[in-house]
């Protein structure tokens, strides 16, 4: 009688059919796809790049801090000017009134110390003797004193109807007229030192500790993109910005004859922090790392690749520096992001 395999029976066999052909489907497979790299005998620099504008070691909008008519302003837009220049100024009815009040007064307190000593000196005795007349002089000096205070401190006061220089500058704009209404706090005059003319850039914390003072960079600004200019890095920030957490580095522009460098001037810095020259190097995207290092991949002769650690010198910008003899190595790397090189698997060299 013929006897039927069972179900069971036919599933182990379906199984084990199904793991054989596993086994040779992958025996296989094709190689992964691969790019031959070659280290290069080459320069590795490491910079930092930032956006920036220029603007001036001293600038000021300045305003008045009492509101008025404003009478005159002595400087046009281009002037140069000294420090402590008077540059504008302002009429206050009220403030001159109480500055003319306060010097009255203290001119009345001065007449009647006077008046008082004139009489009385040589006549004590009409004030009680010596002693009284004593009491009354110091009560008259101390109304005097008084008086000069209240009238010094009203005469300060009157300053905030003028604008002076506040260093030596140059008049970048006056915004105002002659007759017009000043507002208290409301610029007036806006002025710049154009000889100390600085780039300000913002540089994040993890470049910020790379940077130095005295260190020579390269400033392209937009307006004249093929004349790069150089700039000295004169001074390092103390804090960062609250807001942004970066720091304002300002770089000195050390600006040639052929550019007229102004304020506003937008462009770019590259500041060089380390330079290895003529080296062995790679790729940044040619080296890879894990818990053992850093390593490339290296093909043998049976095509298939390996790991191999080196030692690296200088991270630059585009190409790092490879400390490990690298000579006699066929060094591969995916032809696609997403391929993943596993130790052992064969690959084939493809062209870019």
């Amino acid at each position: 009688m013929k006897k039927f395999l069972n179900k069971k029976t036919i599933a182990v066999i379906l199984v084990c059919g199904l793991l054989v052909l596993g086994v040779a489907l992958r025996g296989r497979e094709r190689p992964v796809a691969v790019l031959e790299v070659t280290p290069e005998k080459t320069d590795v620099i490491k910079s930092i790049s930032a956006s920036g504008t220029i603007t001036s070691i001293d600038v000021a909008d300045l305003s008045f801090a009492s509101g008025g008519k404003i009478t005159k302003i002595y400087v046009e837009k281009g002037d140069s000017v000294s420090k402590g220049a008077l540059l504008a100024q302002v009429f206050n009815s009220p403030d001159y009134q109480t500055i003319q009040a306060a010097k009255d007064s203290r001119d009345v307190a001065q007449r009647d110390l006077d008046l008082y000593i004139e009489q009385y000196n040589t006549n004590r005795d009409a004030v009680g003797g010596s002693d009284e007349y004593t009491i009354g002089v110091r009560r008259l000096q101390e109304l005097l004193s008084r008086a000069e205070a209240t009238y010094e401190a009203q005469a300060a006061g009157i300053q905030n109807t003028y604008i002076y220089a506040p260093f030596e500058a140059t008049i970048i704009d006056v915004l105002k007229e002659e007759g017009e209404i000043a507002v208290p706090g409301s610029t007036v005059i806006k002025v710049a030192d154009l000889s100390n003319l600085v780039f300000e850039a913002s540089i994040d914390q993890e470049d910020f500790g790379l940077l130095k003072e005295g260190h020579r960079v390269s400033i392209t600004l937009d307006a004249y993109p093929d004349a790069g200019m150089e700039g000295v890095i004169e001074d390092i920030p103390l804090y960062a910005d609250s807001v942004t957490n970066e720091f304002t580095l300002k770089i000195k522009v050390l600006a040639g004859k052929e550019t007229q460098v102004l304020l506003g001037m937008s462009g770019d810095v590259d500041i060089v922090l380390a330079e290895e020259k003529d080296v062995q190097a790679l790729l940044f995207d040619s080296i890879f790392s894990d818990s053992g290092g850093n390593y490339v991949w290296v093909m043998d002769d049976t095509n298939k690749v390996g790991k191999k650690y080196v030692e690296i010198g200088l991270e630059g910008d585009i190409y790092t520096e490879i400390k490990t003899d690298l000579s006699d190595t066929k060094l591969v790397v995916p032809s696609d992001n997403d391929i993943e090189l596993k130790e052992g698997i064969s690959v084939k060299v493809t062209e870019r």
